[in-house]
């Protein structure tokens, strides 16, 4: 497991680890496989966040999905006590930007998302 911490922020470290990554598909698009990525977020050794990342790297047009789930970790703490949000990552020609955003609590995303259920390490 990797982790790495975040300039001008040191007490906030990304965590990955190459078992956190799979290759699913075919891209109904495309027909390429479609890639996700997904970890923790530490701020000062507590995981504060999880994230995933997913994006189809076949596509001309440079774009991911990024989904945050923000709050309370570890084993006094359910979904309840976490909320997510979804933002776009794309490239425009004015350069990289985030677009949009949606947030619902942790459970519904967890239970619509078909994701693989993690834990802070």
């Amino acid at each position: 497991m990797q982790r790495v911490s975040v300039p001008n922020f040191q007490e906030i470290v990304l965590e990955y680890a190459i078992e956190n990554e799979a290759e699913f598909g075919p891209c109904p698009d495309c027909g390429q496989k479609t890639r996700r990525i997904w970890g923790y977020v530490y701020r000062s050794d507590i995981a504060t966040a999880a994230y995933y990342v997913e994006w189809t790297p076949s596509h001309s047009q440079r774009d991911a999905a990024f989904d945050l789930i923000l709050g309370k970790w570890g084993e006094n703490a359910g979904s309840s006590d976490r909320q997510a949000v979804s933002v776009a990552f794309r490239v425009l020609d004015t350069g990289p930007s985030f677009i949009g955003s949606r947030r619902f609590s942790a459970r519904s995303w967890i239970e619509s998302a078909g994701v693989p259920s993690i834990r802070p390490h």
